[in-house]
Parts: structure tokens; sequence; C-alpha cells
């Protein structure tokens, strides 16, 4: 055993003494002024354990592992868990005589009582925010392999992310509109919008659902085995990768909810670029396995490998008759929509209530080909949930949204 540190009791009799053997913490106690006989194993973990004792009342000590405190009044003999943070503890500091305790994590320093969590100093490194680069602009695209077997035929493609715009959304919270298309350029109809915001005070990355509630979906505090509810999210390892020549500190995920559709997730994050690497696997039920590896991006202005897709130039006609999602979605009280005509023929575009009842048409004309943007101002609509319905002579696409006041 190593020696960490040794803890000298009130009355002088007990002492308590953290050791750490092969990556394993150990607490002990002697009742007996340290003697070779006197010591007992209290508690054993596989992550770092401070302790801290209430120099004015004997027998009390609490002491932290991973992300929980524990706290004992009779000298080791039973101990409680009373507080449990987001984050793991890298010390504690007991107020004596009170219910009072000091906190640190790797990045903020917490008050704790028996009624109350505070932070009183949060310290965010630049450079973990940018695991997550959120500027009007940006853009990424990634190469997409579909592997299948049976009636799912081998295909690769180009695919796209990129951060469209921003908005205050009822809560008073600025989310960036980020949109993607990397499930096939054969459907290029399939765009999924998400409202996504960073909390760089506290380090949470939220975004906004379809019920106008904010769902943290990540957090910069996380360390390696930590997780955060959402899709049974794991942070599984940390590491530094190279991505476009850089040696970037890269951090790998994975869902471990065996029940989601059969499927198999992980993704990689590296500061400065974001996502950079993803796989999705439905095995054994479908035999489909999708890799996407980043080839270009543009973060902020500054551009990374080889542009090759087309991103956004109005000379280029679409293939396909396509109807992207709004946004933002939840809007209040005007929303964008985007679709794509090849041919030119009859367009309208409707909006219906949650009772299939027509509500208003944008619009109810011939177009040429062409990308085409509209916007809905719901101000005279109650809030709720609206569906729109793209038509031409021989094909009806048709999307819902949710509008919140």
């Amino acid at each position: 055993f190593l020696r960490e540190n040794i803890y000298y009791d009130k009355d002088g009799q007990h002492i308590y003494a953290v050791t750490k053997k092969n990556d394993h913490y150990f607490l002990f106690v002697s009742d007996n002024y340290g003697n070779k006989n006197s010591w007992t194993l209290l508690y054993t973990t596989n992550s770092k354990l401070t302790l801290s004792l209430d120099e004015q009342v004997s027998g009390t000590f609490n002491f932290a592992a991973k992300n929980k405190i524990y706290q004992s009044i009779d000298f080791g003999q039973t101990f409680n868990i009373i507080h449990q943070l987001g984050q793991n503890i890298v010390g504690i500091f007991t107020v004596p005589n009170s219910d009072t305790i000091y906190a640190a994590t790797r990045f903020a320093i917490w008050e704790i009582t028996s009624t109350s969590l505070t932070p009183i100093k949060q310290v965010i490194p630049e450079e973990s925010l940018s695991y997550y680069p959120l500027h009007v602009g940006d853009y990424w695209e990634y190469q997409v392999t579909m592997r299948g077997e049976g009636p799912y035929e081998n295909d690769e493609w180009i695919g796209y992310k990129r951060v469209i715009g921003d908005s205050v959304l009822s809560n008073n919270k600025k989310y960036f509109i980020v949109q993607s298309n990397r499930v096939s350029t054969q459907n290029n109809d399939a765009i999924y919008t998400q409202l996504i915001r960073l909390d760089s005070s506290k380090g949470n990355v939220y975004q906004y659902d379809y019920n106008g509630q904010d769902i943290l979906i990540d957090s910069l505090f996380m360390e390696v085995n930590d997780s955060v509810g959402y899709e049974c999210k794991v942070l599984s390892n940390i590491y530094y990768k190279d991505v476009f020549g850089k040696n970037v500190k890269t951090r790998f995920y994975e869902h471990t909810c065996s029940t989601l559709d059969n499927m198999q997730l992980n993704y990689e994050l590296s500061q400065g670029f974001g996502e950079i690497h993803r796989n999705y696997s439905y095995a054994p039920v479908t035999n489909i396995d999708f890799q996407y590896s980043l080839v270009y991006t543009k973060i902020n202005g500054i551009e990374y490998g080889i542009k090759t897709a087309v991103e956004n130039n109005p000379k280029t006609l679409p293939a396909h008759f396509s109807l992207s999602q709004n946004y933002p979605n939840p809007f209040n009280p005007t929303t964008t929509i985007e679709y794509s005509v090849p041919s030119s023929e009859f367009v309208s575009l409707k909006f219906y209530d949650v009772l299939g009842r027509e509500v208003a048409t944008l619009i109810n004309q011939s177009q040429k080909p062409g990308i085409y943007k509209t916007v809905w101002n719901a101000t005279n609509f109650a809030s709720g949930i609206y569906y729109y319905s793209l038509k031409t002579n021989n094909k009806i696409l048709s999307k819902k949204m949710l509008h919140l006041k």
C-alpha cells in the first residue's frame, strides 16, 4: 500500500488513513493510536478518495468517492451518502460543527448544505467549449458509408451538417439552428433540424425538443465512465487524435440502450472541430452499418480538408422533389420552410391543424425548377401541433411542426 494521507481525530485515539494500491483507494481507521493490529478497512473504490474531518466533533468525518459524499458520525462504523454531484469530486473540506461542506470538482467549487447546493466558482476552459463549435455558417461534410446484407446494398455518399441561424425561443434562451442531411443523397428530403445551445457557465449542452423542453444531451464536465440520461450516453474514453494535421483532444461516446431499435451507436467529438466520426449499427436485426467520417469543415470561417459537395448553390437545380423540416421548430411566431421542385409544375403548400382542418395556404401556383424558401407567420394561430403539406400533380410530402406562444 502507498500511503496517501493520515488524519487524526479530535480524541487523539482514532486515526484515519487513505492508501492506494493498483489504482484502487482504501480507507482505514485505527481505534488504538495507530497500533499494528488496530486498523479496520472501511471503504474501497477505484476512483480518487478524499477525506475531511470535523475538527470540533469527535467521530465525525466526510469523504468523497467519484461524485458522492459520504458521512460518518461514529468513527466509520456506519456511513451514509449525504450528497451527490454531477461530476467527480477531487477534494472536500468540512466546516467544523456545521452542516456546510465545500467540494471541488474539476472545474468548480461547490458550497453544500443540507438544503442547498451552490456553485461559488466555475471555470470552464475555452478549449472544452470548442467540442461544440456553434457559429452561424459553420459547415461539415462527412463521407458516409453504408454496409448491408440481403436487400440492403452497400452505398457511399457525402452528407452535411451546417449551422444555418439562431433564434431566441419562448424560454428567452438563444439556440443555434443546426441542419443536417447525412441519410442519403438519394433521399434529399430527409433533412433533420435541431435547436442546440451551449451553456458556457455550466458546461452543459441542451437540445430544445418538440414539447418545449430543454433536454440535456452532454456535459463538458463529464469524465470517463460518466453518463447523461439522454439516450444512455456514456463518455467511454478521452484521447488525442490527428484531425486535419492537428493533434487534438477527442472524446469517445457510446449509447448503451440496447432497447433503442437494436441500434448500437458511438461517435467522437474533437476540440475545435466537433463531431469527426459516427457509427450506427442495426445488427443483428437488419445487418446495416453506417460510418460517418469528417472530410471537410469550415469553422468560424476557417476551412479544413477538401470540400466535395455543393453547399447552397442557387445555380444547381434539384434532382428531387423535397420538403425540409421547418426551422426553428418549435417556433414563435414565424418559421421558415424550404422545399425543392425538380421540374416546372403546379405546387401548393398548405397548413393543417391537429384535426386535419386546413388553416392556411402559402403557395398555390406554378413554379419553375429550383430551391424555394417561404416564411409562415402564425401570430394569429393558437399554440399547438400543425402539419404542412407540399403537393404537386403526382406527389405529396408532409411534416409536423410545433407552435409555442
